[in-house]
């Protein structure tokens, strides 16, 4: 081959590379940067994702923390309930025994009252009636006393 038909196929090789060269070009101007440009776009906001769903973890994290804390506090408060409850009881138990003992013994002391006032009323009859028969034999004295 001579040298003018190689050059001439350089020749035609550039060309063609030229082409080529411009064909990818128009293809990454296009196609590839838009998308590269589109790939980081998408990466810094799954970045920022990330990002708030690590800050949304850290608030889960807390609200789960602040809910288990609630949790004993509540059941501390329940058992406090439940022994104030159980006190209660025990008071008012024993209350209605100390009741019922209070009302028995008042009830026998109403009854010690009015036997005693049925003793007090049989007395004052008993009383009345020898008041009387003092005053009959002291108008009987005096009688004599008068006749003497």
């Amino acid at each position: 081959m001579n040298d003018s038909q190689t050059e001439q196929r350089l020749n035609d090789i550039d060309q063609r590379l030229d082409r080529l060269s411009g064909a990818v070009d128009t293809l990454v101007t296009q196609f590839l940067r838009p998308l590269a440009q589109q790939s980081i776009e998408n990466q810094q906001a799954i970045a920022r994702l990330v990002e708030r769903s690590e800050q949304h973890q850290e608030w889960l994290d807390e609200d789960r923390q602040d809910l288990a804390e609630w949790r004993q506090v509540q059941a501390e408060q329940s058992q406090q309930i439940q022994s104030l409850l159980d006190s209660a009881r025990a008071d008012r138990m024993s209350a209605n025994i100390r009741f019922e003992h209070y009302s028995q013994r008042f009830e026998e002391v109403q009854s010690e009252i009015r036997q005693n006032q049925r003793l007090l009323l049989s007395g004052q009859d008993r009383l009345d009636t020898v008041l009387t028969e003092v005053l009959s034999l002291s108008r009987r004295v005096q009688t004599i006393e008068d006749a003497a």
